[in-house]
């Protein structure tokens, strides 16, 4: 007697996200930097969430910027209102300089930021070694703007020209 064998469908769990944002939420600095020592060492986590958590703060900022210079698998980070201040922003890009595998950032609800002449010319330098990040979400309000706007497009102009080679390899 045979028995048909059936094949059993593959399946792909989904990225793993880390939502930890309450709007005014205070958090110890031991904390977030627990949070951004983990994620120095994260091999799974693709997506985190700060957004609202307060007290993140500069001293956070620094941990997580760390981190980023370790981390090869989260694509999205949202920092919105997280308070982390012009050096914390500063240390966020200089950690960036090197990661090639986050996507999107998010630092909207701190407006001085947008305004901040250093902390947007640490971006700019960012983007001389970063051709990864195409997504920063902050409100802008200074004449560097237009320069990392021409940045960020130019990444994204790259990732679509790498994915279209992708898919011309795929159909050779």
């Amino acid at each position: 007697r045979r028995v048909a064998r059936v094949p059993l469908p593959t399946i792909v769990p989904p990225p793993l996200s880390l939502p930890l944002s309450r709007a005014g939420s205070i958090v110890s600095v031991s904390q977030v930097q627990k949070i951004g020592t983990a994620l120095a060492f994260n091999t799974v986590l693709q997506s985190l969430n700060l957004s609202g958590l307060i007290s993140v703060g500069p001293a956070g900022a620094r941990t997580i910027a760390a981190a980023l210079k370790e981390n090869r698998t989260l694509s999205r980070l949202n920092l919105d209102n997280a308070n982390v201040g012009d050096e914390g922003a500063i240390a966020i890009a200089k950690g960036l300089a090197g990661n090639t595998t986050l996507l999107q950032l998010d630092l909207m609800g701190m407006p001085k930021l947008g305004m901040s002449e250093r902390v947007l010319t640490a971006f700019i330098d960012m983007y001389a070694t970063n051709f990864h990040l195409k997504k920063i979400t902050w409100r802008l309000d200074h004449k560097l703007a237009n320069t990392l706007a021409k940045l960020m497009t130019r990444n994204n102009q790259i990732h679509r020209r790498i994915d279209q080679r992708v898919l011309d390899a795929a159909e050779v």
